[in-house]
Formats: structure tokens, sequence, C-alpha cells
């Protein structure tokens, strides 16, 4: 019997659905803090926001860590908006935002996880990185690496303004890329020295998710209780290869236009945040399917804008596929919902 969440609320809310899974974790975490090693998988900014406005505002836990959700999935929209508009175009902009907010995970962006805090500094990083404020936007990067353990792999996105003719400026970069992966290996190196010393030499993140949750190389696939699991997450997973083959198609395209014309690269700095966009998507394809719960793809991914601009140019296509595409990704939001209120995969 999984649903036991009912016992943890301070009373009883008409809410209390999206209270499942993970949820469970940071209630306990924000209510009680880290009472045991598992917890620790969990990074604390979500937990310690949570916490804040309950003493801020005398709201219930339930209540507060729903409302921040669902603040930080409006502003997380807007920043998707305004980055695809600067980038691309209104039009892209708009349905980029659908996408997004209509997502096969949409659910999850509603409840009580991380997902909709971490997608508010990627998006607000790369919001600022467009209007070339790199200090914001390192600033945004360290809260997501506080936020979410990937949180530092979009990291190498603050060179992207660096001139490698000035070493100020060089030096000055490479601070910013470094600062959100120190966020992460100082929260690493805390739970070492408060949990984990005790193991040896490990990785508390790594060694949790291998011990608890039956992460690492193909571990996955010994349990036939996750067959389901591969079931629900390999479309996705399919879904992710889709947008990586449509978008490199059309960035090589891009190059090979601006090369044949002998005109100067005036999108650099758009073609690099693609790159490393790109980069990270197909990082976490591979990691689905080798090491991680195969189930969990989309929410993985879920925060890469690259997926829903590509997405946005693919399903406006008038052919059957694209089509039936765009309408298996909006019912499959419906069908998320449900399953995660009554405790069943993909959450």
């Amino acid at each position: 019997m999984h649903d036991f969440s009912s016992l943890l609320l301070e009373r009883s809310v008409w809410f209390s659905y999206l209270l499942r899974w993970d949820a469970l974790f940071f209630y306990e975490i924000s209510k009680n803090g880290y009472s045991s090693e598992n917890c620790t998988a969990f990074f604390p900014l979500y937990p310690f926001l949570v916490a804040a406005c309950r003493l801020l505002f005398s709201l219930p836990l339930s209540v507060s860590g729903v409302a921040l959700s669902n603040v930080f999935f409006l502003f997380s929209a807007i920043f998707l908006f305004r980055i695809t508009d600067a980038i691309f175009d209104t039009r892209t902009a708009l349905f980029s935002c659908f996408l997004f907010c209509f997502s096969p995970c949409s659910i999850i962006y509603s409840s009580m996880y991380t997902e909709s805090l971490f997608s508010f500094f990627v998006l607000g990083s790369l919001f600022y990185l467009v209007r070339k404020r790199a200090i914001l936007a390192s600033l945004f990067m360290c809260g997501a690496a506080a936020t979410r353990s990937n949180g530092f792999i979009l990291a190498p996105l603050l060179l992207i303004h660096a001139d490698r003719r000035r070493l100020p400026s060089a030096i000055s970069s490479l601070i910013l890329c470094a600062a959100p992966v120190g966020v992460f290996l100082g929260v690493q190196l805390h739970w070492w020295l408060v949990w984990f010393r005790r193991y040896g030499l490990v990785l508390p993140y790594s060694y949790v998710q291998k011990k608890y949750w039956e992460q690492g190389f193909l571990q996955f696939y010994k349990y036939d209780k996750n067959i389901p699991n591969v079931i629900v997450g390999a479309p996705f997973v399919a879904l992710s290869v889709l947008v990586l083959i449509e978008s490199g198609k059309r960035q090589y395209r891009a190059l090979v236009k601006t090369r044949e014309a002998g005109k100067k690269d005036l999108d650099r700095v758009r073609r690099n945040i693609l790159l490393i966009l790109w980069s990270v998507l197909a990082f976490q394809v591979l990691l689905s399917i080798f090491y991680i719960h195969m189930n969990m793809h989309f929410r993985f991914v879920s925060f890469n804008p690259l997926i829903y601009w590509e997405l946005s140019e693919y399903f406006r296509k008038k052919t059957l596929f694209p089509q039936t595409l765009f309408f298996g990704y909006l019912s499959f939001g419906i069908s998320y919902a449900v399953l995660f209120g009554a405790y069943f995969p993909p959450a």
C-alpha cells in the first residue's frame, strides 16, 4: 500500500492527490529536516523555501509546497516565452509555452516537486545569458545546482560570452562557470561529512541512488517490475531522439548555409546555446537508457527548452504523423495526472 500521504498532512486538503511519490520526501524534509541518509538524494533549496514560506505566511506545509511550485511554474513559462521570443519569434514563443505548460509531465510542475523551481532557475539563467548579464545568469545556475543534482550540467552555457582574446574576460567566465559546480560539490561534501564518511570515498548522491533506487548501469532492466516502466518511458525517450535528430539537421543546415554564403556567423551565441542544450539532451537520453528509471525520462529533460522549440516546429507540420504525435503528447498529460494521483507510474 503506497498511499500514506494523508497520515503526514497537518490536515486534509482537496489537492492531496498532488502529494504523491517524492512529494512525501520533500514534505518530511521541510517539516523535520534530513533524518536519514536516503533523504540526501533530495537537494536542500526547495524544502528550505517551503519551510520558509510556511513560517512567513502561516500556511500548512502542503499548501506552501504546492503554491510555490505553481508560482515558479508560471515564472518559468514567462522566462521561456521571453527567451524564445528573443532567439526565434513570437509565434514559436507562444507555441513553446503551450507545449511546456501542457507537457506530459505538467502535473509534476503543480505538485510538491522541484521541477518548477529547477526550471525557473535554468530558464532564468538562459534569460540573463541572452541579455549578456553573466553574473545574474551564474547566480540562477547556482540556484539550479542547489535544487537538483543535475543543476550544474548546463554550466558550460556560462562560457558563451567569454572572450578568449582577453584574459580577464576568460578568467571571469571560468569562475562564473565553476560556481554552480562548486554548489553541487559543496552539498555533496556536506552530506559526506554528516552521513557517508563511514563508507569511504563515495559520492553521496550516486551512492543513495544505487542503494535505494536501483540506479546504475543497466540496473533498471534487472527487475520484472520495471517492464511497465520501460513501456511507459520508451516513447518519450524516442521523442527526445526525434528532437535531437530534427534539431541536429536544422543546426547543420543553418551552419552550412552561413558558410556557403561566406557570411560572418552573427548568430554565434544562439548557435552555441542550441549546441549545448542539444549536447545536454543527448547525454540525458543516454542516462535514461542505461542508468536511471526510464519512466522518469520526460521529467528528467522537461526543463530543456530545446524540446519545446523543436516540437513547436515539428507539430506544426500538417502531415499525419506529427499531428498524431501532437495528440498523443497532449493526451498523455491527462493520463499522467490520473496515474500520478493514484500512485501509478510513470512518476
